[in-house]
């Protein structure tokens, strides 16, 4: 039976169980090496590992300074049997081999987009701390940031980001990519559309990239809206779609 470190099962939110069901589904091994892009302060993903009964090497790519030492903390916490490493740098300042192994088990994010299209606008690692601080509502200087932020640098970094999943990918050379950009909550009652938006267009941009890698299955039944697959990539061997497309 597996070891599960988790002291408090009723704080852990249902998405965890979905992560937990596609790392088994999917034959994550427990002792293997998984990646984790931008979790920001969210332990989603760390709670499924744990749930898993995961004692390999996690390695957290976060580039909010607070943020990362937060989350690294609660993961060496929850995961005490694995190796937890984080690297404080964005996605695409990562250097393969060096921060991060080759050929991981997996790659995954949890609701990454909407956070990534924000950060390359607004040039700011540690905006995401900031707006954390402002979780009730929103501060007047991140609400004029955001009433300042036009189309066309949306669409400019909705590209870029696209771009820089891609190009990661295709480096890192992962087993499975498997990530998540359901709807907020939280974006919604911020009135924060665009955004929301702009997650939803990364979304669509790499589903339609990696189409013949997906591995597709509906999780509605045991977890409403969020286990709907439009919602998820579950990629398998994706980076070899860059060498067929290219």
């Amino acid at each position: 039976m597996r070891n599960i470190i988790l002291h408090d099962q009723n704080a852990i939110e249902p998405t965890s169980y979905l992560w937990h069901r596609l790392f088994s589904e999917n034959d994550l091994p427990p002792d293997g090496t998984v990646i984790e892009a931008a979790p920001g302060y969210e332990p989603k993903i760390g709670n499924a590992l744990a749930l898993y009964g995961f004692h390999g090497t996690l390695f957290i790519i976060e580039p909010d300074e607070k943020a990362a030492h937060q989350i690294e903390s609660s993961y060496r916490h929850i995961l005490p049997k694995a190796a937890v490493r984080t690297v404080n740098k964005s996605l695409q300042e990562v250097t393969i081999g060096t921060d991060v192994p080759y050929g991981a088990n997996a790659l995954v994010a949890s609701h990454p987009f909407d956070d990534m299209v924000i950060a390359l606008i607004v040039e700011k690692a540690d905006f995401f701390s900031q707006e954390k601080e402002s979780e009730a509502g929103m501060v007047p200087d991140i609400q004029k940031l955001y009433e300042g932020i036009h189309d066309k640098e949306y669409l400019k970094s909705i590209q870029a980001t696209t771009a820089t999943w891609k190009f990661f990918v295709q480096k890192s050379g992962p087993q499975y990519f498997i990530i998540s950009q359901y709807p907020s909550h939280t974006l919604a009652v911020k009135g924060l559309v665009k955004r929301q938006n702009s997650g939803f267009a990364v979304l669509e941009h790499l589903k339609r990239f990696y189409k013949d890698s997906l591995v597709k299955r509906h999780y509605e039944d045991s977890f409403g809206f969020k286990g709907d697959p439009k919602w998820w990539i579950v990629a398998r061997e994706p980076y070899k779609t860059y060498t067929v497309q290219s």
